[in-house]
């Protein structure tokens, strides 16, 4: 069984570590000591932990420590029996080494022996075999100790041997070593000098670098600013010629489409079923004149909602259609029948004659003539021109969107109608100018619009510019 002992060192802080209690020649003994560092557990991984024991007859013993946990810091020593030898104080010299076998730090702690009451000389007293046992076994340790003690100094002289040989080793280490150093010192001043004078001419490169870099930089910006401006005019020109066609289109489909319905309003034909008919279409049909009012296909005309009838020729849709010379005039002879009659019968002879008012009612106002039938005759025949008037308009409107400067109003002939469509200018205006150095040209007053651009470089230093 193990009489153990614990002790905590703390190998940054001085203090008095003692441990009291040992016994003399006890055989038996370990104690436990944990090291710590500022109270923090010493990490012992990798380390080995040895201990020297001063007796106090001055004898130096070299016990090693087991590790039993490295992370904690602690460690074991079993104490040797001639460790406890003597009776009084013992001094220890805990060192820490690590893998190179070089010291990391060291700790001192003190161990106190006691004599035992019962002792040898004691029992030496009493039996004669005890004392013979006792020389012996104390020559036999005598002879042990000698033995370890020659060992020692075989051991101790080797170590100084091995010692002076590094001291002198050290020596010529150190000689190389302060050679170097002057060579170090000489190789870092040519160093400094050569790197100074590197700065200076990587100074120099690099703002003349810079200075070319900044050129390139600005000779860049001005080729791009001069693409940009092409790409723009280029985009423009694009456009400005999709534009173009786009309005050419529009203005032949107009124009087209004016003309067409210029043509359908002239004609009138007659009406087929199996014919679609646009707006503004005219056709007869059992002899009464009508106008398309929807585009629609096998609808007679008698339809109100697709067709108007702007004339209409009698009831059963027969006869010339006059009906001044069909009714009112039959003998031609430009009076009124009815009113020759009148003229032919005396007024006094006439029986159950009728008033002015009655009469009035039959053939309308004596004063201004107009009959029943004449006032339909007259709406008709205003039908027919307030519907011209209504095309006339809408094409003098179109025509004027398209060209602000023909002669033309809401009054003008058909005559003067066709002519300034005649005046209208078909394709793409033109215009020259010369090149400036960026590579467009800018042509100002024109006298046609919009003044949109569109370029075409000849060899011969002149640009070709299409308006739109």
């Amino acid at each position: 069984m193990e009489k153990q002992f614990n002790l905590i060192i703390d190998t940054k802080r001085n203090g008095f570590n003692a441990v009291r209690g040992f016994k003399q020649e006890e055989n038996n003994t370990v104690i436990y000591i944990t090291l710590v560092q500022n109270s923090i557990p010493f990490d012992l991984n990798g380390l080995t932990v040895r201990i020297n024991f001063k007796r106090p007859d001055g004898q130096v013993l070299l016990q090693m420590a087991d590790v039993v946990k490295a992370d904690e810091g602690k460690v074991k020593v079993k104490i040797l029996t001639k460790v406890l030898k003597l009776v009084g104080e013992v001094k220890a010299d805990l060192s820490i080494f690590n893998e190179e076998n070089e010291k990391i730090t060291s700790a001192l702690f003190t161990m106190f022996i006691d004599a035992p009451i019962y002792t040898n000389d004691y029992i030496l007293k009493k039996d004669e075999f005890d004392i013979i046992q006792r020389v012996w076994t104390s020559e036999s340790e005598r002879i042990k100790q000698e033995k370890e003690r020659k060992e020692n100094e075989t051991n101790r002289k080797n170590t100084e041997n091995i010692r002076a040989r590094g001291e002198e080793n050290r020596n010529k280490e150190e000689e190389k070593r302060v050679a170097n150093e002057k060579q170090r010192c000489n190789d870092e001043k040519n160093r400094v000098k050569a790197e100074t004078i590197r700065e200076d001419s990587f100074n120099k490169l690099k703002q003349k670098t810079e200075e070319n870099i900044n050129i390139q930089n600005k000779n860049i910006g001005i080729q791009e600013e001069k693409i940009k401006s092409i790409t723009k005019i280029n985009e423009d020109i694009t456009k400005a010629e999709e534009e173009r066609k786009n309005n050419e289109l529009t203005r032949q489909e107009g124009y087209t489409e004016i003309k067409s319905n210029i043509n359908n309003f002239s004609i009138c034909e007659k009406y087929n079923s199996e014919k679609k008919y646009k707006k503004f279409n005219r056709v007869t049909f059992n002899g009464s004149f009508y106008e398309c009012l929807k585009d629609c296909i096998n609808i007679e005309p008698t339809h109100i909602e697709y067709w108007i009838c702007i004339a209409q020729k009698g009831k059963d849709g027969s006869g010339s259609g006059d009906m001044h010379t069909n009714i009112y005039d039959k003998n031609k002879n430009g009076k009124i029948d009815i009113a020759e009659v009148a003229e032919s019968i005396e007024w006094d002879n006439i029986k159950n004659k009728p008033n002015i008012p009655d009469i009035n009612k039959q053939v309308g106002d004596l004063n201004s003539l107009p009959t029943n039938d004449k006032t339909n005759i007259v709406n008709a025949l205003k039908e027919v021109f307030r519907s011209g008037n209504n095309v006339k308009n809408k094409l003098v409107g179109a025509l004027l969107q398209k060209d602000k400067n023909l002669q033309l109003n809401n009054n003008s002939t058909w005559d003067n109608i066709i002519s300034n469509i005649n005046k209208i200018k078909i394709g793409s205006n033109f215009a020259k100018g010369k090149v400036n150095f960026e590579g467009y040209t800018r042509i100002t007053n024109l006298s046609f619009k919009p003044k949109v651009i569109v370029t075409s470089l000849k060899k011969t230093n002149t640009i070709s510019l299409i308006f739109i």
